[in-house]
Order: structure tokens, then C-alpha cells, then sequence
């Protein structure tokens, strides 16, 4: 399954990108910003992809 790290500020956006996505054989996390997204990253490197919503 790839991995996604999906980014916005809105919350109801990353729910909407995500119940599309894991339908499709991704598994979606989540950051609401980009210094939480660098923080995700650095936790776990495993993160094949990742998917910046502005």
C-alpha cells in the first residue's frame, strides 16, 4: 500500500482528499500545516509520497 501525507489547513479538506484516496490503496495521514507535516516526516521516513495542498 503506498503512503500518502496529505497537507491543508482545513480539516474538512483532508477528510474529503482522504475518503478518496484510501478507496484507492493509499494509506493517507494527515498534518494541518507544514511545520507538523516536516515533524510527521521526520518521524517516520518511511513516507514513500507526499502531497501539498495550498
Amino acid at each position: 500500500m503506498k503512503k500518502l501525507l496529505l497537507v491543508d489547513d482545513e480539516q474538512r479538506m483532508l477528510d474529503l482528499l482522504a475518503l478518496y484516496l484510501e478507496p484507492a490503496g493509499y494509506a493517507c495521514e494527515k498534518a494541518a500545516s507544514g511545520s507538523q507535516a516536516i515533524h510527521q516526516i521526520e518521524k517516520k521516513r518511511d513516507t514513500t509520497s507526499f502531497f501539498w495542498i495550498s
